[in-house]
């Protein structure tokens, strides 16, 4: 049975529990050895490294700071948000940190420090935080309230266990943001390769006004005030200039609504229409998913499609808002006008270009989409399996524990080497609904075991091509710096058949095999490469599924000298 304990119950002898310490502009010394940690320093969850203020050893000795360990707890007691934990890291430096961060340092061998930032930082935990917070101007948390609030501890190993699953949740999550930023990268560069800076016209396109693209229009809201209750809540989307700045490439939320009157008064774009913000953020675009309405501070950009394209004026935009904003005039608040837009001088390339940019672009945005789908479920069974390990409801005794020194001082492993663990099996959680009799409930396959995804830019030609000497990345068109980044890339398309021809064609030929030959040449390639099984059954399946392919990109044929019958790749096999 796990027990309930506050921060200092869990404080040894040894242990620190402490604020940080009062150090005054007058002991600050720019030229000194030690670093002053400040609250800037402390993200939600990680450390952020940010400041750079220093002090003399002197001066830290002689006003008795507490001087920090890599593995302690720091904790800001102050915004934003109040609460907020990360692992201090090793920084190469002697270190103290400011008073309104609390340090925490249990020295104790009954608790992880990882699993109590997880804690620390869970919503449940926050919650009780938020109501023992003090202060109007400047709110914060006292020590004394910190220490109120009580949480579920487990034994030690499970808490090690606890902290690896949400560790493992939290390194997918980050691997997801990445995919994400990369996709966004590689739309840039391929803009920038095809039609080159707009800003300096690299490519010499000619020159034309924004206008030429297509229609430009503001929103309309005729009504004042233009938040009189009457004209919202309805079930008409009414977007604003904070959306559009939220938004990536397409606009697919909205905070507010028309009503029947506020539509009267306004005007509903379609769905695919180009926004531009004109006021606050000025010259941010977005393209609608949905038909919606929108004031006068956004403009509705409808293209004329025998000139441009959405996808080409959007990017277009980006490297273009700085400009816009900053010639912005501004009276009470920057805006720019109609005239200012249409006006605005732009490069014109030729519109099938552009047309072939949109093609890549829609790939793109499509992965991207799937992207924040999957990113999305991640952060959300994180949190489920953060608030469940604070309830003492998340049973991880099956999940491998390996030590490492991020968790344990006596083991020579570095956090770099637990992360290389990050793909190898953690086993099954159980989550036992509380007060139940009903048996435990088993969540298989958590976030460390869902499929790995990477940037599949799946442009497969209608035509068979010969994949004779080609890679299974190269078929798919994955970028030669992706392919380099990632290890094994091939095993991210075992869902598809054409993982399983690549491996044939590459392993089996001009020869023929059995299928012990199978097993044995692929047992080891799965096996290493893969850290999985030889799926029998999969190939049973792929086997006799290639044979009856019209045509077949299998044979059977008899061997005389071995008296057996083998198989044979056809010459369909080398095609795809």
């Amino acid at each position: 049975m796990d027990k309930m304990k506050t921060l200092s119950q869990i404080i040894s002898p040894n242990g620190i529990f402490n604020d940080g310490d009062w150090i005054e502009s007058k002991d600050q010394d720019p030229n000194g050895e030690v670093r002053i940690i400040q609250l800037a320093d402390i993200g939600d969850g990680y450390f952020v490294n940010k400041s750079n203020r220093f002090m003399n050893l002197a001066q830290a000795e002689r006003l008795k700071c507490t001087f920090l360990q890599p593995g302690d707890v720091l904790m800001a007691r102050m915004p934003d948000p109040i609460g907020r934990a990360c692992i201090f890291p090793n920084i190469n430096t002697k270190a103290v940190t400011a008073v309104d961060v609390c340090v925490i340092r249990p020295n104790n061998p009954k608790i992880d420090n990882l699993f109590l930032k997880y804690i620390i930082n869970n919503d449940l935990f926050r919650r009780e935080i938020n109501k023992h917070i003090t202060g109007t101007t400047r709110k914060r948390i006292s020590r004394k309230n910190l220490n109120k609030i009580k949480f579920n501890l487990p034994i030690i190993d499970n808490q090690k266990r606890i902290a690896k699953v949400l560790s493992d949740c939290e390194t997918l999550i980050e691997k997801r943001k990445e995919s994400i930023t990369l996709l966004d990268e590689l739309l840039k560069s391929t803009f920038l390769e095809m039609f080159g800076d707009p800003v300096k016209n690299e490519k010499g396109w000619k020159i034309v006004p924004l206008s030429k693209f297509g229609t430009i229009e503001r929103g309309i809201s005729k009504h004042r005030p233009r938040n009189s209750p009457k004209l919202l809540n309805g079930v008409h989307p009414l977007i604003q200039t904070g959306d559009i700045a939220n938004s990536s490439t397409y606009i697919e939320k909205y905070t507010k609504t028309y009503s029947d009157l506020g539509l009267a008064q306004s005007k509903k774009w379609p769905a695919g229409t180009l926004c531009i913000s004109i006021a606050a953020n000025i010259a941010k675009t977005g393209i609608l998913k949905f038909d919606a309405c929108f004031p006068d501070s956004v403009v509705g950009f409808i293209v004329d499609k025998n000139s441009a394209t959405n996808f080409f004026v959007h990017h277009l935009f980006a490297f273009f808002q700085k400009i816009l904003e900053k010639n912005a005039p501004a009276a009470a608040q920057k805006n720019i006008n109609l005239a200012i837009l249409r006006s605005f001088k732009v490069p014109h390339p030729p519109i099938e270009l552009q047309q072939k940019f949109d093609e890549i672009a829609l790939i793109i945005e499509d992965l991207k989409s799937k992207y924040k789908y999957h990113l999305k479920e991640l952060e959300d069974l994180y949190g489920s399996l953060s608030q469940l390990a604070f309830k003492g409801q998340l049973d991880v005794s099956r999940v491998l524990l390996r030590k490492t020194k991020y968790f344990s001082a006596d083991s020579n492993e570095t956090p770099e080497d637990f992360k290389k663990e990050m793909d190898k099996s953690i086993g099954q959680i159980t989550t036992p609904v509380a007060g139940s009799l009903e048996p435990t409930k088993v969540v298989n396959k958590i976030p460390v075991f869902l499929e790995k995804e990477i940037l599949k830019l799946k442009v497969i030609p209608k035509v068979k091509r010969d994949i004779t000497n080609l890679s299974l990345a190269d078929f798919y068109g994955i970028p030669v710096d992706i392919q380099a980044s990632r290890e094994n890339i091939d095993f991210d398309f075992m869902g598809d058949d054409v993982f399983y021809q690549f491996l044939l064609k590459d392993h089996f030929k001009n020869k023929s095999f059995t299928s012990q030959d199978l097993f044995e040449k692929l047992h080891n390639f799965f096996y290493h490469k893969g850290d999985m099984d030889f799926d029998n059954e999969k190939w049973k399946n792929i086997i006799f599924q290639f044979i009856d392919a019209k045509p077949p990109l299998l044979e059977q044929i008899y061997d005389d000298e071995d008296n057996t019958v083998k198989l044979k790749l056809t010459d369909e096999a080398y095609k795809a």
